[in-house]
Parts: structure tokens; C-alpha cells; sequence
């Protein structure tokens, strides 16, 4: 019996090799049929926050024991928990909230909302965890499913670490621009992780993904200066279903370590030439043959 499994077993492995190494040799062809002598690299960044004087406003510390909603533009300082609620950005103006050990748990929607703002920077405080929980079924009217959901630019930037279990769909998304200039993320998703529509453009930072969707990813289809997702530095170790980093338009890698799964990267590889069908079959008959 042990014999069999063996065999089987390297049958399987044969295969998934032969798939590989044949995707490389159809990869190398389409090289060489449709060989690019210029690739532009050029993107038009958002840099809009860079111009914002926070040293205008006060801090507002807020202790959070509930859901509350932030009206008026400036500096709000969050600690505190919310065991079933959210916070809610509704202003005209830029607002940043520094999170200052801050958990929020909401049993019926996001854990951070975006609503209206003309900048939102989300800072993570130097040695401090922040976790954010959404529900798994959002009761609300609104478009939204993520565990922050933003319908204008968000930054993020600090030192600190956000920890966020998206139990809806996505784990961070905004409708605009998405940067993050610091921090460490560790995010675990139903569907994908860091969304942004019109850009994601990453500084730098320590981001930790599983995701039953993409990792990273952008989504605008319709602008081609946009819908670019570009790197400068950073350490990823991403787990993906689909794909680890995603772009409809460009993906620019400046510098950075980008570790995927192995069996992310079969995945991938199957997918392209078998079809999502082929994926979930020779992941049955590994997991069938590994039990």
C-alpha cells in the first residue's frame, strides 16, 4: 500500500513538473514571437499628501469604547476598543488618525470607514499593534467590502504593526489612490488583501498576506495612466489563490524581497495552461494523497 502511494505520488510529481517546465518553454516562444524593445515605465504618482501642513492642527486623542464618526478635518490620536462598531471618516477636509494600540471587532460592517475625505493618512504608532475584525456579513446598503474601506486617497505610514482578518472580502481597499509609505501588515483575507482602484504604490514596509484572492492588486481598466501597482522596497511574503500581485496596466518593481508559496506558484502556473478546474483537481489529489 505504501508502495502505491509512492507512485502515485511521483506520478504527480512528474506531472506538475512536465506542466512547468512546459509553461516555460510556451512562455520563452511568446518571448520571442512578440519581443518589446521599449517598455514604459513611466506612472503618474500621487504625492498630493506630501503638501498637506499637519503641523496646523492639533492632536485630538480620542478613547474609543464605541462606534463614532469624525467630521471635521485634522489629527485624531485613537486608542482604545470597540468590541462591535466602527469609526467613520466624514469630512470636505484631510484627516489623519493615528492608531495608538487600537482593536475593533464590528459584527456588521468595517472596522475603519472612509466615507468622504480629501486625504486620509492612517499612522501607525511606533511600537504598537493595532487589529481590526470585520463581520462576515455586512449589513448595510453601501458598496463596501473591506475591513477598511476608503472612497478617496489612503495613506498609510508609521512604524507600527496593523493586524486585520478580513472575514467579508478584502482586507484593505480604496476607490482612489492607495500608498503606504511604513508599518507591517499581517492580513488574512477571504478575497483579496490590499486593493487600491487607481494605484497601489508602496514605499516600503513588512507585509505579511494570505488571501483567497490576489495579494496586491489594482483595478482601474479604464485610465491608462492608472491601475499601476508599483514597489520601491519592502519585504512580502504573500500566499495567494489567484494572483500574489496584480495590475491592470503596469506592475513596477523598484528594489524589495517578494517571497511567494510554492504552491502559490503552481497554482499560478496550472491555472494558466489548465483552467481554474485543473487547479482544484490536482490540489484535490494532493491533499487526497497527503491525508
Amino acid at each position: 500500500m505504501k508502495r502505491k502511494q509512492e507512485i502515485i505520488i511521483g506520478i504527480i510529481v512528474i506531472i506538475v513538473t512536465v506542466i512547468i517546465l512546459g509553461y516555460i518553454l510556451v512562455e520563452n516562444i511568446n518571448k520571442k514571437e512578440n519581443s518589446i524593445e521599449y517598455i514604459d515605465t513611466n506612472i503618474e504618482l500621487d504625492n498630493s499628501d506630501e503638501n498637506i501642513e499637519w503641523s496646523n492642527y492639533e492632536i485630538k486623542n480620542l478613547t474609543l469604547t464605541e462606534s463614532i464618526t469624525i467630521t471635521e478635518e485634522g489629527i485624531y490620536e485613537l486608542s482604545g476598543e470597540i468590541t462591535n462598531g466602527m469609526v467613520t471618516v466624514n469630512t470636505k477636509g484631510n484627516v489623519k488618525l493615528i492608531l495608538n494600540n487600537v482593536t475593533i471587532t464590528n459584527e456588521s460592517g468595517p472596522a475603519i470607514y472612509i466615507k468622504n475625505a480629501k486625504n486620509t493618512v492612517i499612522y501607525l504608532k511606533e511600537e504598537t499593534t493595532n487589529t481590526l475584525e470585520d463581520s462576515s456579513n455586512y449589513q448595510t446598503d453601501e458598496d463596501i467590502n473591506a475591513t477598511i474601506y476608503s472612497k478617496d486617497n489612503l495613506i498609510f505610514d508609521g512604524s507600527g504593526t496593523l493586524v486585520i482578518k478580513a472575514n467579508y472580502q478584502d482586507g484593505i481597499v480604496s476607490k482612489d489612490n492607495l500608498k503606504i509609505k511604513n508599518g507591517t501588515f499581517n492580513i488574512t483575507s477571504i478575497d483579496d488583501s490590499i486593493k487600491g482602484k487607481d494605484s497601489v504604490y508602496i514605499i516600503d514596509g513588512n507585509f505579511n498576506i494570505t488571501a483567497g484572492g490576489d495579494g496586491i492588486k489594482s483595478t482601474n481598466t479604464s485610465d491608462k495612466n492608472k491601475g499601476y501597482v508599483y514597489i520601491e522596497n519592502g519585504n512580502f511574503e504573500i500566499d495567494a489563490t489567484l494572483d500574489g500581485i496584480q495590475a491592470e496596466t503596469k506592475l513596477l518593481i523598484k528594489n524589495g524581497n517578494i517571497r511567494l508559496k510554492l504552491e502559490m506558484v503552481v497554482r499560478i502556473i496550472v491555472r494558466k495552461i489548465l483552467g481554474v478546474t485543473g487547479v482544484k483537481r490536482i490540489l484535490q489529489i494532493l491533499k487526497v494523497r497527503k491525508d
